[in-house]
């Protein structure tokens, strides 16, 4: 094992990286060197720009754009585009590029609007320094969101440009978070060495068969006693239901809302993580964030408003929650 003094590509290998980063296809510990890992099995897995890759090729991607593009970058690392020079109080193009995608149609007119990056609430009690793995951090809003509540948060996403925007707009923002090139199917970290996992607007995207992968993986990386917090689509909510007939006559596409019911979700999680509950994250919308409304047009902050208050209602009228478009699988490692 290198020393953790070493650096790679120009940046200081983070201590906790070189004990805990294990090849995603053996799990074995890797040996870092000036610009890639190995397993002791023989893989190679490159960093580029100080950012571990470590994506297995031949599985089949769930977002094939995404892993593209940086089998792309790692083949020919000079064709990444240069990063913006932005000042203390700038948004990142990307962000503004990418609302849509990454927050939502609700955001759709935000985009030349936008005077602050749209970080929301961190829905946990402080994190005291725990560590938390983001799966699918994308630019890094939760990793943010989780770093100012006290999370020493590691973001995990399959495209480069992603992970660079992420630490580009932590550093701006002047958090610390880590954010490497990874695939949820193939976590590449060691046992028992998070105290929360947590993916937001991500697995409602996997086929099912792949969120079933994904979730052992986040029972091995969590201690005894930890928890994880993943949001999901439903297939009853009172938005969902219309979105499913609207697709009815098109053929599927990439990176689908797949939706599942509450016995679903909580039989799933629970026969892969541990005991878990269901609790409701929005109405009418994927993705209701109350931090947003100063950002959002007016109609969108009435459907924000609505769902807040139907979420508080659901707490004393449990039911209701059956009916949330968007909600919270809870598991805890017992």
């Amino acid at each position: 094992m290198s020393s953790l003094s070493q650096r790679a590509s120009g940046g200081t290998v983070d201590p906790w990286l070189v004990s805990n980063l294990v090849c995603p296809r053996t799990h074995q510990r890797l040996e870092w060197r000036s610009d890639s890992l190995v397993s002791p099995a023989g893989y190679t897995y490159p960093i580029i720009d100080g950012i571990p890759i470590l994506l297995v090729d031949e599985a089949e991607p769930t977002n094939p754009v995404r892993f593209e593009n940086t089998r792309r970058q790692v083949a020919d690392p000079l064709s990444k585009p240069p990063d913006p020079d932005l000042g203390p109080d700038e948004i990142d193009p990307h962000v503004r590029q990418n609302l849509v995608p990454t927050l939502g149609r609700m955001y759709r007119s935000c985009a030349d609007r936008l005077t602050r990056y749209p970080i929301p609430d961190f829905p946990l009690p402080a994190g005291e320094s725990r560590r938390l793995l983001d799966i699918g951090s994308g630019w890094g809003r939760w990793s943010i969101a989780a770093a100012a509540k006290g999370y020493l948060p590691v973001g995990i996403d399959p495209s480069i440009d992603r992970a660079r925007v992420a630490r580009r707009i932590a550093r701006q923002i002047g958090v610390e978070a880590t954010f490497i090139v990874a695939d949820g199917r193939y976590v590449p970290f060691a046992a028992d060495c998070f105290d929360t996992v947590f993916s937001f607007g991500v697995l409602q995207h996997f086929l099912k068969k792949d969120v079933r992968e994904v979730l052992p993986h986040v029972r091995r990386v969590l201690r005894g006693g930890g928890e994880s917090l993943i949001q999901m689509a439903t297939r009853w909510g009172l938005h969902n239901v219309w979105a499913q007939l609207r697709r009815l006559p098109r053929a599927p596409w990439a990176f689908m809302v797949q939706y599942w019911t509450h016995a679903e979700l909580r039989r799933t999680f629970t026969a892969l993580i541990g005991p878990s509950r269901i609790s409701p994250d929005a109405f009418f919308t994927l993705n209701a964030q109350a931090t947003d409304l100063d950002v959002l047009p007016w109609r969108y902050r009435c459907v924000v408003r609505a769902s807040t208050q139907l979420c508080l209602l659901s707490g004393a009228v449990p039911w209701m929650g059956r009916l949330a478009d968007s909600v919270f699988v809870r598991s805890v490692v017992s």
